[in-house]
């Protein structure tokens, strides 16, 4: 540590963000970590940025000031961001870089600088308590140390643009993993958006989790902007990512889902990052603002050609809805693009919600998350469920809003007009059918002048 640092370790100099580094080192199954001179806590070997250097060439210098440790491979980054620490206040706090470096062998280490002692702990065996947030660090870092060491299996379903797979770690169990996959884009454009909509996620789990919503896997953590963990939810554990069959457990199903979206509706709005447009207004832009008469005769044709791969009763919607098409058009177009401050998850549909019958709903896919009307996503449930097969008539009174089915029409039908990726047409044919099975829920709402 400089002499520069050792001056302000016992104030912070700086109003806004103090920038510290902090490094994670593991080799042969066991962890670093100092033992601090001020609290006598174990922590990693850590301390301030110069202003001459970077995160990363700090956090190999303070391991190596602190115990006699030179890191020899590349660091990855595990968190950035505010910490705890006794010196922080309203004025000035402690930002820190957190870096995980893999040795492939054990050295020779010794306490130094402002470090008492430095020492080796089993990967699962660390002391009771570490310093500040030292213990939420290392929990990232293992999760990170894991994952590039075990198995994965891929998944069903889930977004083309990403990876899916599920690995099971010693630290957290079974983890669902949702990748980033750069080549995957066709411009920057959408390679950025891509990332931007999973560090959306990533904040939407923990701004649930900070306000006590339930219904969310129990941790999640992003990396580096293209990796997010979150907690394994699997079929083999009694986890049901579809609506059952079993007449039993259907109502309990249903009534779980939509209590978890109804008290969604209760939680405060995200925080707005403006990164991406609010997905309401989406569907609006890009739903029937979208389709113009031209586009409207195509998605008549479109429709028309889907009826052969349709299920019969969703196929006899077809011409009904062709010719309610303008209709319902002029109808959205003439309502107002209403944002409210109730949140919404806006993509509440069967594959994104995990049921089991003794735990309850938990929603996964939160980056299209944002403000929304009240009853957006119980609809888009019922919608998706029935497009399954099974009865929703007696939830429709208090759980769909007929408005908002209406909207998602045109979202869908615009949508199912666009180019896919080879091997992914069945996706265009879904839309569809959620079109028409929602008008044919409007139908039954009584909802279609």
């Amino acid at each position: 540590m400089s002499e520069q640092t050792i001056e302000r370790k016992e104030a912070l100099w700086k109003k806004g963000p103090n920038y510290a580094a902090d490094a994670m080192i593991v080799s042969d199954n066991r962890i670093l970590l100092i033992q601090r001179s001020d609290t006598k806590k174990w922590a990693l070997p850590g301390g301030f940025i110069d202003t001459d250097e970077s995160p990363l060439e700090a956090a190999a210098r303070e391991a190596e000031e602190e115990s006699a440790f030179k890191v020899s491979v590349p660091g990855k980054l595990i968190y950035s961001g505010r910490v705890e620490d006794p010196r922080n206040s309203d004025e000035r706090w402690i930002e820190t870089s957190a870096f995980l470096f893999q040795e492939p062998d054990i050295q020779p280490i010794g306490g130094a600088d402002d470090a008492v002692a430095a020492r080796y702990f089993r990967l699962y065996d660390l002391p009771d308590e570490l310093h500040g947030s030292h213990e939420a660090i290392i929990r990232r870092g293992l999760l990170a140390y894991e994952l590039e060491r075990e198995e994965r299996w891929p998944t069903r379903g889930g977004h083309m643009s990403y990876d899916h797979t599920i690995s099971h770690t010693d630290s957290c169990g079974s983890v669902f993993i949702k990748q980033h996959i750069p080549e995957r884009h066709r411009d920057a454009e959408r390679e950025q958006n891509s990332r931007l909509y999973l560090r959306r996620e990533a904040a939407a789990f923990d701004h649930l989790r900070s306000a006590g919503y339930k219904h969310v896997p129990a941790f999640s953590e992003l990396y580096d902007d293209t990796t997010l963990a979150l907690e394994g939810l699997i079929d083999g554990d009694g986890w049901h990512w579809m609506a059952p069959m079993d007449p039993e457990l259907i109502d309990n199903y249903v009534a779980d889902c939509l209590g978890a979206l109804r008290k969604l509706e209760e939680v405060p709005e995200l925080p707005d990052d403006n990164a991406v447009a609010p997905s309401i207004s989406t569907f609006y832009e890009e739903g029937w603002d979208s389709l113009d008469d031209a586009s409207l005769r195509t998605v008549g044709w479109k429709l028309r050609d889907m009826i052969g791969d349709l299920h019969p009763e969703t196929a006899a919607y077809v011409e009904p809805l062709i010719a309610q098409l303008k209709n319902l058009r002029a109808e959205v177009q003439a309502s107002e693009c209403v944002i409210s401050t109730k949140l919404s998850h806006h993509d509440a549909r069967q594959a994104n919600i995990a049921w089991h019958p003794d735990q309850g709903a938990k929603i996964v896919d939160w980056s299209w998350a944002g403000p929304g009307v009240r009853g957006a996503d119980t609809t888009s449930l019922l919608i998706d469920i029935a497009k399954s097969g099974h009865d929703v008539s007696a939830y429709m009174g208090e759980y769909f809003n007929s408005d908002h089915a209406k909207l998602l029409i045109g979202f869908w039908l615009e949508h199912s007009l666009w180019e896919v990726r080879p091997g992914n047409e069945s996706v265009r044919l879904h839309q569809a059918a959620s079109a028409l099975t929602a008008y044919q829920l409007l139908e039954l709402a009584g909802a279609l002048d």
